[in-house]
């Protein structure tokens, strides 16, 4: 018996072993295990478990009809699998440097975050609170407004799993950027809704950030 299926088709994504194979042999990739590549060793390499793939094909399952599959819904398996069993750590990919300004009884205090947000048996991680940490550049404006709930002038806000802090005034770079701000720790009157990303300069280290487009 010969059993005839549609073949698999992902948004924006190249799928075609000849057009795949013109990639690798022309050296516009890396080669089949490149992070960018569709290929089973790509994916691997981009972070994909063998779980999240076999689960999304399990849910895509077998037809005869020609149809597309959203990218998003194979990233969707991706965070499935990643939700169960990654530890959460804090980065930030533009960093501002924030200079706090405190007692120093706030800074020699132990700062306790969980290493995932619902499972206790990941237990906790030390944070060091020192007096210069960064946080996003897109996490702080100049002018505030309703809808934001990051950083500004006069605003507090929470360092996660922190303390919370008030932007009390803003450094400029000479093209009228901004180049750092300098916060007060203290006391808020009720628990601010933003709660931000951030690194301590004690303890932080560089890393190199890749994020991938489609193909």
């Amino acid at each position: 018996k010969v059993f005839e299926m549609s073949r698999l088709n992902i948004s924006y994504t190249v799928l075609s072993k000849r057009k795949l194979t013109k990639l690798v042999t022309s050296n516009f990739v890396r080669g089949w295990d490149d992070p960018r590549m569709p290929s089973i060793s790509g994916l691997r390499r981009r972070g994909y478990s063998a779980a999240a793939i076999n689960a999304f094909c399990r849910d895509v399952g077998v037809t005869r009809n020609e149809n597309f599959i959203e990218y998003n819904r194979l990233q969707h398996f991706a965070r499935l699998d990643l939700e169960d069993r990654a530890p959460r750590r804090m980065a930030v990919k533009e960093p501002l440097e924030v200079t706090l300004v405190g007692d120093d009884a706030v800074f020699a205090a132990t700062y306790e975050a969980p290493n995932h947000p619902t499972k206790a048996d990941f237990g906790t991680r030390p944070l060091t609170l020192s007096r210069k940490v960064y946080i996003d550049a897109s996490d702080f404006r100049e002018v505030d407004d309703a809808s934001f709930f990051g950083l500004a002038p006069g605003k507090w806000v929470r360092l996660r799993y922190c303390v919370t802090i008030k932007c009390t005034s803003v450094q400029k770079a000479p093209d009228g950027t901004v180049s750092g701000v300098t916060c007060e720790v203290g006391a808020c009157d009720s628990d601010p809704k933003g709660k931000l990303h951030w690194v301590s300069d004690a303890d932080a280290v560089q890393c190199e950030l890749r994020d991938y487009d489609h193909l």
